[in-house]
């Protein structure tokens, strides 16, 4: 049940990075939770994760999804980008519908 969802996945990852090609080294993935939004910037040659972005605080159990989060996370995951001087990264929404918070972190990401 599970490893026909995990092959279903991992199938349009590949599909999303061979539409890219060889010209996006980065892509932003982004998971939501029930009550937080996480964001990570991976490197694509590598594989490896150079930093993560999310909406929780620390000891706070409180719901932190919402619109208004979702933005200022776009813009720190955009502020963070260009200090590590990384450009070119595709949004991978992770099948997600492109509607509320995601749009939301999509938008000012690349407004940034």
């Amino acid at each position: 049940m599970f490893g026909d969802r995990r092959k279903k996945r991992t199938g349009a990852i590949k599909r999303i990075r061979a539409k890219f090609g060889r010209k996006v080294n980065y892509e932003a993935l982004l998971f939501c939770s029930s009550r937080n939004v996480y964001a990570q910037i991976v490197d694509l040659r590598n594989g490896q994760t150079k930093f993560t972005v999310s909406t929780c605080k620390k000891g706070d159990k409180k719901n932190h999804r919402n619109i208004e989060n979702a933005k200022n996370l776009g813009k720190v995951l955009a502020e963070k980008c260009k200090e590590n001087k990384i450009e070119n990264v595709s949004f991978n929404r992770a099948e997600k519908i492109f509607h509320g918070v995601v749009k939301a972190v999509a938008d000012e990401f690349y407004q940034n």
